[in-house]
């Protein structure tokens, strides 16, 4: 009857046989080296994941939103003086041209005509029609000046040499009759204002 194996020697002929399999088929080896890397870097690659995802976002400073806040100001601000200057410079450039342009016989004749609408509409005006042109007038004196001091303040030293050198060859221009006609005309306009505004005042006090 032959013997039945030792568990020793039982366990030697597995360590053999398995020994005999990785040398006849070392590419089994190899492959499972590759597996278990492969399994390795995935789960590296998902802890990385899970931390990024773990991480807190991050959020913007104080001083970067204040940043903000002020970069947006400063564009609004440009726009907002860029379509305030385009129209001024539009009609200073025709009244320019026009200026140049007109003689003499042609500038007293169109100051005479707005001298005699003026006081037309003057002498035909009601109370409420005077009332009205007055507070237009407030109005569009208030809004100009407004527009003057936003233009004042983003005018660059190119737009002031080029505004004081429009007004020295405007007064060069000028001859001495026709500068004093434009005073005479600015001292009754004066004069015609501070009636209105003693009527004004008469009428409601």
């Amino acid at each position: 009857m032959p013997r039945k194996p030792s568990r020793k020697t039982y366990n030697f002929n597995r360590q053999d046989s398995s020994q005999e399999n990785l040398e006849e088929n070392p590419a089994n080896e190899v492959s499972d080296q590759n597996q278990d890397l492969g399994t390795v870097f995935q789960e590296n690659r998902f802890n990385q994941v899970n931390v990024q995802e773990t991480l807190p976002l991050a959020r913007p400073t104080r001083a970067a939103k204040t940043r903000c806040l002020q970069n947006l100001t400063r564009i609004i601000n440009e726009e907002t003086s860029y379509d305030l200057n385009v129209p001024q410079e539009r009609n200073r450039l025709r009244a320019s041209q026009r200026v140049a342009s007109e003689s003499d016989e042609l500038r007293e004749q169109r100051l005479g005509d707005l001298r005699r609408r003026a006081s037309h509409r003057v002498a035909t005006e009601s109370n409420e029609e005077r009332e009205q042109r007055l507070e237009d007038q407030r109005r569009r004196t208030a809004k100009r000046k407004a527009n003057d001091v936003i233009a004042k303040r983003v005018e660059t030293n190119e737009q002031r040499e080029q505004r004081l050198e429009y007004q020295r060859r405007r007064a060069s221009k000028e001859s001495n009759e026709v500068r004093e006609q434009r005073l005479e005309d600015l001292r009754l306009r004066a004069s015609h204002v501070w009636q209105l505004k003693v009527m004004h005042n008469e009428s409601t006090g």
